[in-house]
């Protein structure tokens, strides 16, 4: 089973979300609201026209500057064939966003979509194909742990073998070990202070994979920069919510998986027939609700760390690390 959305499942996405976020717009009072929520419904109540599905996915369009659009719905993947790994809808905040999923999701029901729904950050619906998400690549990955070391040309280093002890560290993105988007930037993992402590774990021999919700090329610029090039093969990046597991290339960019796309749902259902993976996961947000959950769930309570900070990932790797090389020495 494909992880991606068919043509037919990304229309009705698309006109359900937009219907919530023009329905919060219009019934919201900026006065109620602050920041971006509140430039968000003046411009609606100034301009309602601008706010149709077709704008809306036309700000959501462009990957390298979507995140200046406050309210857009982007379509994420590669597209092939009117498919898309995974669409995103950010325009609906507070309160009226749990009222907004529950509609949602109500909606969803009357169609023949087996189709997932979560939150994320403070204003966004994330869509997949349902049994994908977080957990996804986690499974998988204890699933195919040799075959894809073999793709991404991993080469142990001097304290971790991931080979002999199938060593993950695995973590959400924005929030988690970069800073959130602004604006008029994306922050990177070179720009905080969890950069210099996951240097020390990968540059030790263990594997870092970032699980994102966001776009995979997006989140793998901001991921890849100032990573020196010899530690590219113990990198993994999955995202479009798990939908897309890709390793670093020699040349900076990112090689899919082989196989992920088609056959990740069906590998990862068996994911108990193999070892156990030597995995954490890091993330943010604890809702019920949120992406982070499913991550959190497969990894195990023991090994599901929640922060609150980038200081607090930062600290967690320092910790880690040192106990890893002192175990394995």
């Amino acid at each position: 089973m494909t992880n991606y959305l068919t043509a037919s499942e990304v229309k009705t996405i698309v006109h359900l979300a937009g219907t919530q976020i023009r329905l919060f717009l219009g019934n919201s009072d900026a006065k109620d609201f602050k920041g971006e929520a509140q430039r968000a419904i003046t411009a609606f109540h100034y301009r309602p026209a601008s706010f149709t599905d077709e704008e809306l996915l036309e700000k959501g369009a462009n990957v390298d500057n979507a995140h200046e659009y406050t309210v857009r719905i982007e379509l994420r993947g590669d597209k092939a064939g009117g498919k898309v790994a995974q669409v995103v809808a950010k325009g609906v905040w507070g309160h009226p966003r749990q009222t907004a999923l529950a509609a949602l999701r109500k909606e969803l029901e009357r169609y023949d979509h087996a189709l997932s729904l979560r939150t994320a950050g403070s204003s966004s619906f994330e869509f997949n194909r349902a049994g994908v998400d977080k957990a996804l690549p986690v499974r998988y990955l204890q699933a195919r742990w040799p075959q894809v070391l073999d793709q991404m040309k991993y080469v142990p280093g001097p304290r971790i073998d991931a080979r002999r002890r199938r060593t993950v560290i695995a973590a959400d993105g924005d929030g988690t070990i970069y800073d959130g988007p602004r604006a008029t930037h994306l922050p990177t993992l070179q720009d905080g202070p969890v950069f210099a402590p996951m240097m020390d774990y990968v540059q030790a021999g263990g594997i870092f994979m970032l699980i994102s919700g966001n776009d995979l090329n997006r989140s793998f610029k901001r991921l890849i920069a100032g990573i020196p090039r010899g530690l590219y093969p113990r990198i993994l990046i999955a995202a479009n919510g798990g939908a897309d597991l890709a390793c670093a290339g020699t040349n900076g960019k990112p090689v899919f998986i082989n196989d992920y796309r088609n056959e990740a749902i069906g590998a990862a259902a068996k994911y108990q027939e193999f070892p156990a993976l030597d995995i954490v996961y890091i993330g943010d947000d604890s809702s019920p609700n949120g992406n982070d959950r499913p991550a959190f769930e497969a990894v195990g309570k023991e090994r599901a760390v929640l922060v609150h900070s980038l200081a607090e990932t930062a600290s967690f790797l320092e910790k880690w690390t040192h106990d890893q090389k002192i175990h394995t020495a």
